[in-house]
């Protein structure tokens, strides 16, 4: 989500919400990013449900690369590179609320050693039969 504002000054942003996403299968996805859902500050990404999904990542990053802090960029077009390397090797998830994730597969091509998840400003976030790789790390996943 962005606040580019591309219709008159007075228009609000806009909202995403009520959306599923469902068996999907990704192979070899970068690493770099993982998986973003970021609304931006005061509209947060609402009530998304993820499910019987797999994802084949590259990996290879540190435990160093999970202390990184994304910029906010609201006013850029939404595209992954936009944040730089992302601290989650799963998923990063900011400005959200009521997230579901279930029947959630994940591999590593090399070791990754960010947190699988990375919370920022988000709540109520339901995960249930989830299976990828824990790193040994000392960096809190939940920010």
């Amino acid at each position: 989500m962005g606040a580019r504002m591309r219709s008159p000054e007075d228009t609000p942003v806009g909202k995403m919400r009520r959306i599923l996403i469902d068996n999907i299968n990704v192979f070899n996805a970068d690493s770099r990013y993982a998986s973003i859902i970021s609304g931006i500050p005061g509209q947060l990404i609402e009530n998304v449900t993820l499910s019987n999904i797999h994802i084949h990542y590259q990996g290879g990053y540190s435990q160093e690369d999970a202390k990184i802090v994304p910029p906010e960029n609201e006013k850029v077009y939404p595209e992954p590179w936009m944040f730089g390397t992302i601290p989650a090797s799963v998923f990063y998830i900011r400005h959200a609320c009521n997230l579901k994730f279930k029947d959630i597969d994940v591999d590593f091509e090399k070791v990754d050693g960010r947190p699988p998840f990375v919370l920022d400003d988000a709540v109520n976030i339901d995960i249930k039969n989830t299976n990828f790789p824990l790193p040994n790390t000392d960096v809190l996943p939940i920010g």
